[in-house]
């Protein structure tokens, strides 16, 4: 039932991406971060991947407090990205101090149970990706629903939120530094031990003791195809509450901005998550609205225009174009900041960026257009080689 799905893709290397665009030319694939990519929120039934893993954090200002990992980072952002009721399988390494499921602190795992159901977990064998990407590491496939709501921080935390004591030794280290190791494992794999796909060892690892899914004497297929069948979860269609223009709305395109007005056949919508609705309101105010989504929009190209060094000729023909959009709607509506084109606007997710166009003084009197109009006010990033 899925074979027709939309399939939207995100690579951060140059070349794998652009093999994967070749590949499969009917996806839609991002070259770029994950925490570049602007991707619509509560829109994707599925969240599939093999996320990065690594003791360091990504820049992203969403998710900064949290001070996630890069790997909780991955599942705190597609928890966001998919529907209510839609389901996250992400493998994940359970390496750097027990990784997502096994660590001791269970800071990333009940941030993960406050919005989602674990449909189940599988570990795998060290072995399991030795052939294609010549690594040995232990790893979970983790499958994860999203709830309809956040749960409250004083629901029951379920099982796997949790870890017990595996393992607990003395170690010197090369440098004769005596250390107390503690190695945990999640209670779910303790409670389910048909879920690990191999036999849990601790061995001598690079940072002291380390646990390790060790493989056993059997294909890993057949081991998989048996574990799978304990997994069982129905995605549903996704409901919303709809208006009482429900049956106008369209479904939404996810190259416009979430909670933005948008031009479709020349109808006025406004996107709100998985949907947009059609907008009515008096002429006056829809002429308003479609001059300032034609600032925006021009507003965010010259910003991407200088955010990816675009020559200087093409940047100041959109400058052009800038000063003529705002000067003409100006001239019929006044600046964008005042009370008609506030209300008619405000609920549209750019408009304070429009409102920056303009520099007004103490009294609230206007001084002058931004250095956007006339000037580079954005440099763009240059590696350090």
């Amino acid at each position: 039932s899925m074979m027709d799905s939309k399939i939207y893709g995100v690579e951060i290397d140059d070349i794998s991406g652009r093999i994967a665009r070749q590949l499969y030319p009917e996806s839609r694939i991002e070259i770029a971060g994950f925490e570049d990519v602007e991707l619509p929120d509560s829109f994707f039934d599925v969240a599939i991947g093999n996320v990065p893993f690594g003791n360091l954090k990504v820049f992203d200002r969403r998710y900064n407090k949290y001070n996630f990992l890069i790997h909780d980072y991955f599942f705190a952002k597609a928890i966001d990205k998919v529907r209510p009721g839609g389901v996250i399988a992400f493998i994940t390494s359970n390496g750097m101090g027990g990784g997502t499921f096994d660590k001791q602190t269970d800071k990333a795992r009940k941030y993960l149970a406050q919005r989602c159901e674990l449909v189940g977990a599988i570990r795998l064998p060290s072995n399991a990706f030795t052939e294609n990407a010549g690594t040995d590491i232990t790893t979970d496939i983790l499958f994860l629903q999203k709830l309809d709501k956040q749960r409250g921080m004083d629901a029951d935390v379920p099982e796997w939120v949790n870890t017990s004591v595996y393992h607990e030794s003395d170690y010197v280290d090369k440098d004769g530094a005596a250390h107390h190791q503690i190695i945990t494992l999640n209670d779910y794999y303790l409670k389910h031990p048909e879920m690990v796909l191999g036999k849990h060892e601790v061995i001598s690892g690079p940072f002291g003791p380390q646990l390790v899914c060790s493989p056993v004497d059997r294909p890993l297929s057949e081991l998989l195809q048996k574990a799978i069948q304990n997994i069982s979860a129905e995605i549903k269609p996704y409901e919303v509450s709809l208006p009482d223009n429900e049956d106008e709305a369209i479904s939404a395109d996810p190259n416009v901005r979430n909670y933005s007005y948008t031009v479709v056949d020349g109808n006025l919508y406004f996107r709100e998550n998985s949907l947009m609705y059609p907008v009515h309101v008096s002429k006056t105010a829809e002429n308003r609205i479609r001059g300032m989504i034609r600032l925006r929009d021009c507003t965010r190209r010259l910003i991407e225009y200088q955010t990816e060094n675009y020559p200087d000729e093409t940047i100041q023909a959109e400058q052009s174009e800038l000063n003529r959009l705002y000067d003409d709607h100006v001239k019929h509506y006044g600046y964008i900041s005042n009370q008609g084109n506030r209300l008619a606007f405000r609920d549209d997710s750019s408009y304070f960026l429009l409102c920056s166009l303009e520099i007004f003084d103490d009294e609230g009197n206007f001084k002058h257009k931004s250095d956007m109009f006339t000037k580079r006010t954005i440099r763009t990033h240059i590696p350090v080689t």
